[in-house]
């Protein structure tokens, strides 16, 4: 069976986005300028080719299943929307002034906007997916994911402020192991960023007719997924490109740092107090200088190595899971499918491998 990579499922993909567009931007006046700043540079769609991907590896397997082709489409640009939705408000919440090149909405416009069209963005997503023209009970389940899922991204949102807090206090530091505390940051992520990766796989086998054990069952995959995904975004923040203005932006908001973590347990105990505290500073009080002795930190105690290492553990379970689903789809394609989801998602951070093996 052979597998198409998830860039072949672009096109469709943008030409579905087109089509919707100027119905979300169109109905309500007041959100439009928001909605359009914010929807102007489309971005790497991952997560609607990861559902009609999905849908087309789950099909492949079963011919006399109903073709719903255009309805999964549709699904998959709710998610999409619902994850454009938590970037506004992520934006906002974190500070961050530009977003894929550009100023993020709130500082084009003002908090009070941001807030509206992120909390559009949510229920445009459950609009689309209200409007699929699928059987009932598909539609219902559909609503009731992308709900409980969008739950579990707010809550994660909150959860997050607790990490730094849990590990460490001003007369306690560190309070927990290394390993506690790397499963904290774990659940932490797969509370929020792992949502946007259940909802394609359990969105395109909702929709393929798969049986609602094995449907909810796709989260044991999406955890490590959505975990490797953090990370690798963890990383590029302070050794790559995120389309922002400076580098090094989690450490100077306070945001869990899976490599901010490893760092301070791996680096001389003042080194990792230093990075504690530097962490711990209001945004506007930290200096440039003070984020680049932070990424020396983590690249000289191993943390950068270490954060790859917890990457290549959790593609390694990821692959494990799905070899053990009972889905129509032999487990050797769906391996080389999520196998090829991870290239995918790592690539941004490639050069990192290449120079930590160098060194």
């Amino acid at each position: 069976m052979k597998v198409k990579s998830l860039e072949a499922y672009r096109p469709a993909i943008v030409e579905t986005w087109e089509t919707l567009l100027p119905q979300i931007l169109g109905r309500d006046e007041a959100l439009q300028p928001m909605l359009q700043h914010h929807l102007q540079v489309v971005g790497k769609l991952l997560r609607p080719m990861l559902t009609v991907a999905f849908y087309d590896l789950l099909l492949s397997s079963d011919e006399n299943q109903p073709k719903y082709h255009d309805q999964v489409r549709q699904a998959a640009i709710a998610i999409e929307l619902l994850h454009n939705g938590t970037l506004v408000h992520d934006d906002l919440q974190d500070g961050d002034e530009v977003r894929r090149g550009q100023p993020t909405v709130w500082k084009s416009f003002s908090p009070y906007q941001a807030i509206n069209a992120g909390n559009a963005l949510y229920f445009h997503a459950q609009s689309l997916l209200a409007t699929l023209e699928l059987p009932a009970e598909i539609t219902v389940q559909l609503c009731r994911q992308l709900a409980g899922f969008s739950l579990d991204i707010i809550n994660g949102q909150a959860a997050e402020k607790n990490l730094w807090p849990r590990i460490a206090s001003a007369n306690n530091f560190p309070g927990m192991t290394h390993e506690e505390a790397t499963q904290f940051y774990l659940s932490i992520v797969e509370g929020k960023t792992s949502a946007l990766f259940s909802l394609p796989l359990m969105t395109a086998s909702t929709i393929a007719g798969e049986d609602v054990s094995i449907v909810e069952a796709l989260t044991r995959i999406a955890d490590p997924l959505g975990a490797l995904f953090q990370i690798q975004d963890d990383l590029l923040d302070l050794f790559g490109d995120k389309g922002r203005d400076s580098v090094g932006n989690d450490i100077a908001e306070g945001k869990p740092s899976l490599p901010a973590l490893h760092c301070m347990y791996l680096a001389e105990p003042t080194d990792a107090k230093w990075l504690f505290d530097l962490i711990q500073k209001p945004r506007e009080e930290t200096q440039q200088e003070d984020i680049q002795r932070a990424i020396g930190l983590i690249q000289d105690s191993g943390a950068l190595r270490a954060s790859l290492n917890t990457i290549e553990e959790l593609r390694t379970t990821a692959l494990k899971r799905c070899r053990e689903l009972p889905l129509r789809v032999p487990p050797e394609p769906l391996a080389n499918f999520l196998d090829g989801l991870c290239d995918t998602i790592l690539q941004p951070i490639q050069h990192l491998y290449i120079d930590t093996h160098a060194a």
